[in-house]
């Protein structure tokens, strides 16, 4: 398998350190060459060791920016980041719920968010006519979460009440979200946008450490490069 096993470079680390196959119990995140400028990387789906890649996907450890878990209480405001993502394909979805699945996240099958909720984030008013996917809840009968539909692995800002875009470094979490929360895009156009949310639980979360958007995954190629 030729595809490149790469750690993320971090503020005590001058350049990342190169890595084998050895490190096949680390969650592995894939990135593929973007479409729109071969310069830039973005995500693909969460590593399979017995999946074939082409030459050009790099790997990059989760492990290298899981900064644990923690809880938040009920209430809590909280918006999407922006660009965090694609499209949502099917692939990629099931793939952010792994890694919550694998990390033993609590009340992962369900979504966090108040129900049939979202609010506004220009003058904080309930979006009328806004429901969950699915009720907020997977089917009872689909007992596989990494081949589920209807709950997303969301990347947030908790404490926060407008969507944005992060800065290399920043702090994100990871938390169960319905389809309709995560991507609602009848505000702006654009998935995720425009609104925040409200935790109607007290829920168990995954901080990611140094976050680094997939666009400037190139940046990690530059590091380990010699």
């Amino acid at each position: 398998m030729s595809i490149k096993f790469l750690t993320l470079p971090n503020k005590e680390e001058e350049r990342a350190q190169k890595l084998t196959q050895d490190n096949s119990e680390t969650l592995w995140v894939v990135y593929k060459p973007s479409e729109r400028n071969s310069d830039f990387y973005e995500y693909h789906c969460l590593w399979d060791s017995e999946t074939e890649y082409p030459d050009d996907c790099v790997a990059v450890s989760i492990g290298s920016v899981y900064g644990g878990k923690q809880f938040f209480p009920a209430g809590t405001c909280f918006a999407n980041v922006e660009g965090s993502t694609k499209d949502p394909k099917p692939d990629n979805l099931r793939s952010w719920r792994k890694v919550m699945q694998d990390y033993k996240l609590s009340n992962y099958t369900t979504c966090c968010a108040e129900l049939n909720t979202i609010y506004l984030s220009s003058d904080k008013n309930v979006v009328e006519g806004f429901r969950c996917t699915n009720r907020g809840e997977e089917y009872i009968d689909r007992s596989d979460i990494s081949n589920s539909i209807w709950i997303h692995g969301a990347h947030v800002l908790m404490g926060e009440q407008s969507s944005s875009t992060v800065v290399k470094g920043s702090s994100v979490y990871l938390l169960p979200l319905c389809a309709a929360h995560n991507t609602y895009d009848n505000i702006t156009g654009k998935f995720g946008t425009g609104y925040f949310m409200k935790l109607k639980r007290r829920q168990e979360v995954m901080k990611l450490n140094n976050f680094i958007p997939s666009e400037n995954i190139c940046e990690v190629m530059l590091y380990n490069k010699t």
